[in-house]
């Protein structure tokens, strides 16, 4: 597994990724309803309380419904690495919070990889991973996170 990528997930989530001085609040990952959430374009907060900071800004953040009277919350991210580093870094970040991971059979040619992140208390999110490759061999993953809001 990539130490830098790690290191660099871990760092982001405990301190996020802002230039703007003028923005600054604190996260609070224990999930308290009173917790002030940094206003970083790149910063995801998840349901539960977790914050993580990719560095980028998400390639789509949106409330759709799916059906009367149920949303969900899907966020998508592109970032640099293959799925195995990142899902390994996130899985890290998100048990150290309390959230236990389940994975699930994925999807031949769509996504390469599903995973089911919960907490006892009922928060629920889908996370699906999917590779490319770029020219000279460099590989991206594109991270879906889903939640009923």
């Amino acid at each position: 597994m990539n130490k830098n990528l790690i290191a660099l997930l871990c760092v982001a989530f405990l301190t996020g990724c802002n230039d703007d001085a003028s923005v600054s609040s604190t996260v609070n990952v224990g999930g308290s309803s009173e917790s002030k959430h940094s206003v970083s374009e790149t910063a995801l907060f998840l349901p539960g309380g977790a914050g993580i900071d990719f560095g980028v800004k998400p390639v789509t953040d949106k409330v759709q419904e799916e059906s009367p009277g149920k949303s969900f919350r899907y966020v998508i991210y592109t970032i640099p690495g293959s799925v195995d580093e990142i899902d390994g870094s996130l899985k890290e970040i998100l048990t150290a919070d309390g959230y236990t991971a389940q994975y699930l059979s994925p999807v031949p040619k769509i996504y390469k990889q599903w995973v089911t992140y919960s907490k006892p208390e009922g928060v629920s999110i889908l996370v699906r991973y999917q590779e490319t490759i770029k020219e000279g061999f460099s590989k991206n993953t594109t991270i879906v996170f889903k939640w009923a809001e």
